[in-house]
């Protein structure tokens, strides 16, 4: 959804609280009640999850300085990927849990909730009015409400978009050992209404590269060739665990252990 904005405001700080606010403005006292059950119950796995990247971090980082433990060979890709397996088994624990309470959540809306979320458009934010603050943030911990909000956020983007905006691959997810989203976000920080560049991908990528002699951009030139069987078997992957979860969408029960499963073989 940020990235086909028509406002092209996607990347900016305040995309994300604008729609979460209407879409909270929406739901009824008991809704929202149960979107801060929901953060509180997942809050942990959340903290897990965060610290569980921690290891690959230093593992990757270890590989560039070359610091490697003695007696070890250096980073081996089977312990690089059974641990990412573990660990995107607990981030399809998180989404199928947040599939569950937010499509019983929409499926609870009225007629009249309905109507007014088919005036918010998915793709154009100059659609979403500026409707403020819907709940009082000093009554919960900041953890807590940076979960509403995202819960909020992508309950809408989640009822309005579609399989193949579920299924989108956004290759800089999968970069994160390597610092590159939070070299975007980092300016941003703490600032009100700012807005990130969306080509700083492509312009600071091309600046490197032609720093770089021939046979030094062909070790990244060649990556997508390498990798494409890779790739598209993720796309399908995250299209199969997005097909599994829209059930809760329509009142059926997903499978847990299908999406487990698919979580691991992702990760």
């Amino acid at each position: 959804m940020r990235d086909i904005d028509a406002a092209e405001g996607g990347h900016n700080t305040s995309f994300l609280t604008r729609i979460a606010e209407n879409m909270l403005a929406i739901l009824n006292a008991s809704q929202q009640g149960q979107l801060f059950e929901l953060a509180e119950q997942q809050q942990n796995d959340i903290q897990k999850f965060a610290e569980m990247r921690l290891p690959l971090i230093a593992a990757f980082r270890r590989k560039l300085s070359g610091d490697i433990h003695r007696g070890s060979s250096g980073l081996d890709k089977n312990a690089v990927m059974a641990y990412s397996a573990d660990l995107y088994a607990l981030d399809g624990k998180l989404s199928f849990e947040r599939a569950r309470g937010t499509g019983r959540i929409l499926r609870s809306l009225s007629a009249q909730q309905k109507k007014a979320l088919a005036r918010l458009k998915f793709g154009d934010s100059r659609a979403w009015p500026d409707v403020g603050e819907q709940f009082d943030k000093r009554n919960m911990s900041h953890e807590d409400d940076v979960a509403v909000m995202t819960y909020a956020s992508e309950m809408f983007s989640w009822y309005t978009g579609s399989l193949d905006a579920n299924s989108y691959f956004c290759p800089e997810r999968h970069g994160m050992y390597f610092v590159g989203f939070g070299m975007k976000t980092l300016p941003a920080m703490g600032k009100q209404n700012y807005s990130i560049s969306t080509v700083l991908t492509n312009d600071s990528g091309e600046a490197l590269l032609d720093l770089l002699s021939t046979s030094q951009q062909k070790h990244i030139t060649d990556l997508p060739n390498m990798q494409r069987k890779d790739l598209e078997e993720i796309v399908q992957v995250r299209r199969a665990i997005a097909t599994e979860l829209l059930r809760f969408l329509g009142g059926d029960a997903a499978d847990e252990q299908k999406v487990q499963s698919l979580s691991r073989r992702y990760g």
